[in-house]
């Protein structure tokens, strides 16, 4: 895990073939379907601001940004590893505590979203068939679980808490969704095969406790869309019990998950937008699997 610092912006904005991107060593830049607004001096001087405005001190809270790189070992015994940012996500002090996200994504989210046409089905997007049964559901759940679970274990971090949308479900319906129940430590599959949520699957380390941020939080008088995502905490019990009391730390972690689409609402002239689509993660997905099955 990298702290991504400011004075690299031109480290963080070379565009790379995908053989520079995968075969990194060490890893460095951002995750290839990230926007780089987060490593943008515009972005942290409105973040400041309207941390300020929300009477929050900016120097205490220490808002950065942080990249998970991975190793994966090659899916044909005589491959090359590959290593690359996968993920990127927020980090901020609360209490003195070192706190990663609400904000998570990277890869993860594309990985999730394809399959094998030979397992039950699960996702939205088939792999090409020349691939079918190589990168299964199997796989997907350890790179993501277990990459999850290094943000979780790194030195220095004492918790993570991460936002995932819901579209505004019912936090009970959206616990049955595929993403949601890896969280909790299941298995991506755990929908199609109709498992209860909550069902442990014995190569995920990962525990999360799902909650909603309350109107209580907010007198009242919720931004809008503070209800529109479930977060998930990886904080340990005494720590998450006395987290989820403190209305100022539910409200700073609706306002980090906010920021980002906020500052392209507010600042279109500095932001480059959503990078992440179907077609790009697909293509990416296409090529890791390429070269790790090689």
């Amino acid at each position: 895990m990298r702290y991504l610092q400011q004075d690299l912006r031109e480290e963080y904005t070379r565009t790379l073939s995908l053989n520079e991107y995968l075969y990194q060593d060490p890893p460095s830049g951002l995750p290839r379907l990230i926007e780089r607004d987060y490593v943008r001096s515009e972005f942290f001087d409105w973040a400041r601001t309207v941390l300020e405005e929300n009477g929050f001190d900016p120097k205490e809270i220490d808002l950065r940004y942080a990249s998970v790189d991975v190793t994966l070992a090659p899916l044909n015994e005589s491959g090359r590893l590959l290593r690359f940012p996968f993920m990127i996500n927020s980090a901020f002090t609360w209490n003195g505590l070192n706190i990663h996200g609400p904000f998570v994504a990277g890869h993860q989210a594309g990985i999730s979203m394809v399959q094998s046409m030979s397992e039950v089905p699960y996702a939205r997007f088939n792999l090409p068939p020349r691939f079918d049964g190589v990168f299964t559901s199997d796989h997907q759940t350890s790179v993501i679980s277990h990459s999850i679970h290094g943000i979780t274990t790194a030195p220095g971090v004492d918790g993570l808490i991460a936002a995932l949308p819901d579209r505004g479900r019912d936090p009970e319906l959206f616990r049955k969704s595929n993403i949601a129940r890896l969280l909790t430590g299941g298995h991506i599959t755990d929908a199609a095969h109709d498992r209860e949520p909550g069902t442990i699957w014995h190569d995920n380390p990962l525990r999360a406790v799902p909650f909603k941020i309350t109107e209580a939080a907010y007198e009242g008088a919720q931004p809008l869309y503070a209800n529109d995502f479930t977060y998930y905490s990886f904080l340990r019990p005494e720590l998450r019990d006395a987290f989820l009391r403190d209305a100022r730390f539910l409200r700073l972690l609706d306002l980090i998950r906010r920021l980002g689409p906020s500052f392209k609402a507010h600042r279109p002239e500095f932001s480059e937008g959503l990078l992440f689509n179907p077609k790009r993660n697909m293509e990416f997905i296409n090529a890791l699997i390429t070269r790790s099955a090689q």
